[in-house]
């Protein structure tokens, strides 16, 4: 799969993730519920100072039992997927990247030719995502080591409907990327469960 997207989004924190479900069951429909490994790569800070990304995703199935006191089991690998983001600004609340993202059927391959290319893994963090559709636009609920959020994305008045449905309130909009929310609060090594 390849392709090139702008990337339109925002995130808010959750208090209580399955309450929040609640009302998302009623709003749109679920996807999927899946565990992600990420892997993030850089050359001496050359993307982290242009705030863009390069990201290897291992998704797996996950099985959650309680979803705010985190009890779930990891499933079978499903998919590998290598992505590239540009930073094309904030406005408003929302932050937008140019994405692009392609399918790679052996991991350890593409971590050896990322290194050739002179990239080092730098980090790695974890998070389990529900993901929901509502009326065209994505809802994903994560949960991390450090934190719950809900992340929202697609067109941006569609992310406004659905930020006024949900009950979000646009002051409380987050832009930081997750690594950059995990450092805020002094996780600075690798974010895993």
């Amino acid at each position: 799969m390849n392709r090139d997207v702008m990337e339109v989004e925002t995130k808010f924190y959750l208090d209580s993730v399955s309450g929040f479900l609640e009302r998302l069951e009623g709003l749109g429909n679920r996807i999927e519920e899946r565990f992600e490994r990420n892997l993030i790569f850089d050359r001496e800070n050359e993307l982290r100072r242009k705030k863009g990304v390069l990201r290897l995703r291992i998704v797996k199935g996950v099985k959650v039992k309680d979803y705010d006191n985190l009890e779930f089991k990891v499933l079978d690998k499903r998919k590998v997927v290598l992505t590239a983001k540009e930073f094309f600004g904030k406005n408003e609340g929302i932050k937008r990247m140019k994405e692009y993202e392609v399918e790679v059927s052996d991991c350890d391959e593409i971590v050896n030719i990322l290194r050739v290319l002179g990239y080092e893994q730098v980090r790695v963090y974890e998070k389990i995502r529900i993901k929901y559709k509502i009326e065209g636009v994505l809802v994903n609920v994560d949960i991390l080591p450090f934190g719950r959020f809900v992340e929202i994305e697609g067109r941006k008045e569609g992310i406004e409907k659905v930020v006024k449905d949900l009950g979000l309130k646009k002051e409380n909009m987050i832009n930081e990327s997750y690594l950059k929310l995990a450092e805020e609060q002094g996780h600075f090594e690798d974010v895993c469960f």
